[in-house]
């Protein structure tokens, strides 16, 4: 098969695949736009890009460890969080049809099969529900299923990537949080972590789960990536490593669609195909924005690298992209299928509540 062919062959299958994306932070730019007058902002700049590339279900950020204050001007998580749901309703009303908030796999299903673009809603970081598991209960009500512990730094459950020489596991209140989230079908997604936080979710925690947003670290030596005894202890619990596009995650030089791939192979031969996913942690549309927050981490993340997504991969619109180059691997198409999206539905399917 020519590369024209297997191009043209990768295009048709990432159509007819339900390609899920973990993680997204478009909620920032949906809310800065409103709060200049917009409407439909979703349904106006985001919906085509992510039609042109194929994306089905949005792991969209609704609430977390971090405030843009510029936008929100409140210090409160808890306030931006009921902000941001409110918003994302609105939008939804405003989509004509075109979007819809998931709680279920078949909702998802239903989502690709009428043409719609699904929102997952998540969250980055447990500070919103304060010390309160009342606080998580509403957030269930009001339909976040994926449930992020920390963002970089320490908060009340947790140890954050960001916290050098971390020792702290989890505190009483997390293990709560973790037994609650069980109870009620919410995904557990431990990105971020600090590495000894990590070990001890997972003596707290049974069922499955997910790393949204993380690369293998033996191909990238970074504290947000995992080693590969972290990736084999997911796959052990049939969860889920969704790669991530961000430049200074894939590679310590330029990144490529190639060298995201690599990460691809290598959790794939290490654990299986059946334990990657995408998560693309898209924020070119707030760079301003972004830049005070990381900027505390300069280790981490440092400012030529956190700007830059693979060429060809920098934007939704290109995701499909991806497949392709999945394609020339020699991946199968009902492998294909499953990095792309089915492997997330097996753990959403096993994890929420109908």
């Amino acid at each position: 098969m020519s590369f024209d062919e297997s191009a043209e062959h990768a295009r048709d299958l990432h159509r007819d695949a339900l390609v899920v994306d973990s993680h997204s932070g478009l909620i920032v730019d949906v809310v800065r736009r409103r709060a200049d007058g917009e409407r439909a902002v979703m349904r106006n700049v985001h919906l085509p890009r992510l039609r042109d590339g194929g994306v089905d279900i949005v792991g969209l950020k609704v609430g977390g460890d971090t405030i843009f204050a510029p936008v929100y001007k409140t210090d409160r998580h808890l306030n931006v969080a009921l902000w941001n749901l409110e918003v994302i309703y609105q939008e939804v009303e405003e989509s004509e049809g075109e979007l819809v908030i998931t709680t279920t796999v078949e909702d998802m299903r239903r989502a690709k099969r009428e043409g719609k673009v699904g929102l997952l809603l998540s969250f980055e970081g447990a500070r919103p529900i304060e010390d309160k598991l009342e606080f998580l209960r509403l957030f269930y009500r009001f339909g976040v299923r994926r449930f992020q512990l920390t963002w970089n730094f320490r908060n009340r459950i947790a140890d954050g990537c960001g916290e050098e020489h971390a020792l702290g596991g989890v505190t009483q209140f997390g293990v709560q949080v973790l037994g609650e989230l069980e109870k009620l079908g919410m995904v557990l997604d431990l990105a971020h972590l600090s590495e000894s936080s990590f070990w001890a979710v997972l003596e707290h925690h049974h069922g499955p789960l997910l790393v949204s947003h993380a690369n293998a670290r033996v191909l990238c030596d970074h504290p947000r990536n995992l080693s590969d005894d972290q990736i084999k202890a997911l796959a052990a619990r049939g969860g889920v490593v969704g790669v991530v596009f961000y430049g200074r995650f894939i590679s310590k030089d330029e990144p490529t669609i190639a060298k995201l791939v690599d990460h691809i192979d290598h959790i794939a031969g290490l654990v299986g195909v059946d334990h990657v996913g995408l998560g693309t942690d898209y924020t070119d549309d707030h760079y301003d924005l972004m830049g005070a927050g990381l900027s505390a981490y300069p280790d981490l993340y440092p400012e030529d690298l956190w700007k830059k997504y693979p060429p060809n991969l920098s934007t939704y619109a290109e995701t499909g992209n991806l497949t392709i180059e999945l394609v020339q691997r020699g991946y199968s198409d009902a492998e294909i299928r499953k990095i792309l999206g089915e492997n997330y539905l097996r753990v959403f399917d096993r994890v929420f509540r109908s």
